[in-house]
């Protein structure tokens, strides 16, 4: 038999204190707390702050902060990317881009009937000549949508992805 914090006697089926340095850790695989009830990814809170926690017929939406606005290129495409899976999106982003041809969008987003295209930029970065070009080539396309996404448009992507 096992004493609790207090003293008292535990029995083997009773439930077990953790330690509070096992408290402080977080078992999460890649940033994923494990599956909600309807199955989808849910975020860990320690890894993953800046993503709402999935509740059955909530919106998902959290206002931009200052932080989040001040972010860089590489964090808004994890932010976005980490939602999309969230909410069920297949997505792709080619990272060795420097033997394709430029201006291609960051992100490819896929989900039943709709295809997205979505060229990532910081507040203060700027749409480059070949981008604009290729934006406006899939813009002609019926079927796509094409966004430029900044920071400050957070709930519209949530909008956009929910």
């Amino acid at each position: 038999m096992r004493r609790d914090r207090t003293g008292e006697l535990l029995e083997d089926d009773d439930v077990h204190l953790v330690p509070a340095a096992a408290q402080d850790m977080h078992a999460c695989e890649g940033g994923w707390a494990g599956e909600d009830d309807d199955g989808r990814p849910t975020p860990c809170r320690t890894c993953r702050p800046h993503l709402p926690a999935a509740r059955r017929g909530s919106r998902l939406i959290v206002p931009p902060s200052a932080g989040t606005l001040a972010m860089s290129e590489a964090a808004w495409q994890t932010m976005i990317t980490d939602y999309a899976t969230l909410t069920g999106w297949r997505w792709h982003h080619q990272r060795l881009s420097k033997q394709s041809r430029p201006g291609w969008p960051d992100l490819t987003l896929c989900r039943s009937s709709r295809l997205i295209f979505a060229e990532l930029k910081t507040e203060r970065g700027t749409v480059r000549p070949e981008q604009t070009a290729w934006l406006h080539a899939l813009r002609e396309v019926p079927s796509c949508e094409v966004f430029v996404w900044r920071p400050r448009h957070w709930a519209l992507v949530q909008q956009v992805l929910r």
